[in-house]
């Protein structure tokens, strides 16, 4: 089972939000000024569970 994540709750969210406006997860890291793998990581489960525009 993996680890908790190295983004904060905060930093989660702005990632998401940043992901439905069409970033990448590399650009957000550099946005946000974290870790790409940790941005990597939440981006990939982020499109799994209904990101790029699901439901629209």
């Amino acid at each position: 089972m993996a680890g908790r994540s190295s983004l904060s709750v905060e930093q989660r969210a702005a990632a998401i939000g940043l992901f439905d406006g069409g970033w990448a997860d590399r650009a957000v890291a550099t946005r946000l000024g974290v870790s790409r793998p940790a941005v990597a990581r939440l981006y990939g489960r982020w499109r799994v569970r209904g990101g790029c525009g699901a439901g629209e």
